[in-house]
Order: structure tokens, then C-alpha cells, then sequence
């Protein structure tokens, strides 16, 4: 508790002196919660490109929006909310209800060059694992999906993801609870189609 305690009194001095006009303030806060927010907005729209660019204007929204920041709250949880609600506004413009991983490899990544060496069992079947949650993650609903990457992606806890998505910790106990119960059944569809 005390380092979310730290945590928070650091991140709101930056806030004051990003305010002031304090650009290695500015570029520390930058840094500090890029790859948080780059993460949210991959699991939301599960494109590389795209992601890269909601969570870069996330960060301009909330660099615009400094002086509605209240300092009673963690920073954190209002840039994660910030960057939530825009990825929302932009699956609502392109009237996406689903994301496929499919396109994780057309997205414009460079290949990886296949290593030689064999890979212990223990490796592929970790990889294949991974593989078919992230699948199963993407099919779920975008409101569950939310829930399970904040909670179990990016280890926020309900209090947090009650403050990002403005709701009380109990719909989002019970959202995270349905949120796994539906990702339990895909699973489980998926391990008997295989």
C-alpha cells in the first residue's frame, strides 16, 4: 500500500509540473505508462498499428485534459480510463463487435526469423497455450474483455477497475465473475473442437 502510496503523490508532482509547462515531467509520465496503455489498447483492438496510435492519443487527450485531472484519484486509473473510453469510441466508429487475432500477423510486424534450436516441450506448449486464451479473450464481448485484461493482464485490482470504468467494485465483481465463466466455456469449446 505504501508504494501505491508513493506511486500516486509522485505522479500527481508530475502532474503539477507537467502543468507548469515541465517537459522532462511531461516525458517521464510518458514513459512510465506507455507500454500500460499501449497494452490496454492492444487488447482492445488487437491491432499493433492501430493500438499505437489510440494509445498515443490517449496521451494527448489526457496531456489536454491535465486541469481535469482530480489528484484525489490515482493518475493511473484516469489515463487507463481515458484510453479505455477512447478505443471504445473507436470500435463504435468502425462497428466492430469482434477482434481476431487473425490479423495479428498482417498487421505490418516483421516476421520472426524461426530459431533452429529445438524448443523444449514445456515452450510450445506454453505458447500454444497463450495462444488459445488470447483467442478465447478476443471473442468474449468487448465489456468482458475489459474486465479480464484489466484484471488479469494488466493484475489491476477491483477497486482500480471500479475507478477506470466509473462503476461500483461490486458490478465489477460480478462483470469479472461472468467475464471468466464465459471465458471458461470457450475454453473448454475450444479443448473438445481440438
Amino acid at each position: 500500500m505504501a508504494m501505491a502510496t508513493s506511486t500516486h503523490q509522485e505522479d500527481i508532482l508530475l502532474v503539477r509540473r507537467c502543468k507548469k509547462g515541465d517537459q522532462r515531467a511531461y516525458t517521464y509520465l510518458l514513459r512510465k505508462y506507455q507500454q500500460g496503455v499501449y497494452n490496454l489498447c492492444y487488447r482492445l483492438v488487437s491491432n499493433t498499428e492501430t493500438a499505437q496510435d489510440l494509445a498515443q492519443e490517449s496521451f494527448v487527450k489526457v496531456f489536454n485534459a491535465l486541469d481535469q485531472y482530480d489528484p484525489k484519484y490515482r493518475f493511473a486509473s484516469w489515463l487507463y480510463r481515458v484510453a479505455k473510453n477512447h478505443c471504445y469510441d473507436y470500435l463504435r466508429k468502425v462497428k466492430l463487435s469482434q477482434i481476431s487475432l487473425d490479423e495479428e500477423n498482417k498487421d505490418g510486424r516483421p516476421l520472426q526469423i524461426p530459431d533452429f534450436k529445438p524448443i523444449p516441450d514445456q515452450e510450445l506448449y506454453r505458447q500454444e497455450r497463450a495462444r488459445i486464451i488470447n483467442e478465447a479473450i478476443n471473442k468474449l464481448p468487448v465489456d468482458s474483455r475489459t474486465v479480464i485484461v484489466l484484471r488479469h493482464l494488466h493484475d489491476k485490482s477491483y477497486e482500480d477497475i471500479a475507478r477506470i470504468l466509473k462503476e461500483p467494485v461490486g458490478t465489477i465483481k460480478a462483470r469479472i465473475h461472468r467475464a471468466r465463466k464465459k471465458l471458461g466455456e470457450l475454453l473448454n469449446a475450444d479443448l473438445l473442437n481440438r
